[in-house]
């Protein structure tokens, strides 16, 4: 099965190249996504003494996902997002889908660029998928001929429901309501 999945995106990968040389607009673009995010959660600084957890006055998420996406024109590609991620103060681990949108300048030129996700969540360590929301605005530049990159500022809101205990108040829910960077590589 993994034989396949790497031959499949071998292929995705080959005809986006010869699109691109033959100055055409590619129809597919796989798209690697790093993103840290900032919470500044201060939501949970009272009542310490009635629970074993200790006060987090911010939450840094780390992620790692990628993009795959159809362009439906020079300025619009709209596709899927799935990604691994991790509240790094807390230690809890999830995985995030969503359905994304990409906005830009023309092809083959430096200028603004914008993304909009939309989705839930998965994993073994959740009761349920809650809500995913990400905006980005950032600019996007060309490395060679074959390669771009794209760098965002991004808002996120994620409702995040877990089987076990996550805050101070003994809550099983944890809103990450914040900002960060994202840095995405199209192949």
């Amino acid at each position: 099965m993994g034989w396949i999945m790497l031959r499949i995106l071998f292929l995705l990968v080959t005809i986006n190249c010869i699109a691109q040389k033959t100055e055409r607009m590619t129809l597919l673009h796989i798209a690697p996504e790093v993103m840290y995010l900032y919470d500044d959660n201060i939501e949970n600084k009272d009542d310490i003494e009635a629970s074993d957890f200790e006060p987090r006055d911010s939450d840094f998420v780390q992620a790692l996902g990628v993009n795959v996406g159809f362009n439906v024109s020079e300025y619009l590609s709209i596709g899927a997002f799935v990604s691994t991620e991790k509240v790094l103060s807390r230690a809890l681990n999830y995985n995030g889908w969503a359905i994304a949108a990409n906005f830009g300048t023309e092809p083959q030129k430096n200028g603004w660029a914008a993304s909009m996700k939309l989705g839930s969540h998965f994993g073994n360590n959740l009761r349920e998928g809650g809500f995913l929301g990400r905006l980005g605005l950032g600019f996007k530049f060309y490395l060679f001929k074959l390669l771009n990159a794209q760098t965002e500022f991004i808002y996120s809101y994620q409702a995040l429901k877990f089987k076990e205990i996550v805050d101070v108040e003994s809550r099983q829910n944890l809103t990450i309501n914040g900002i960060g960077l994202s840095m995405k590589i199209y192949l």
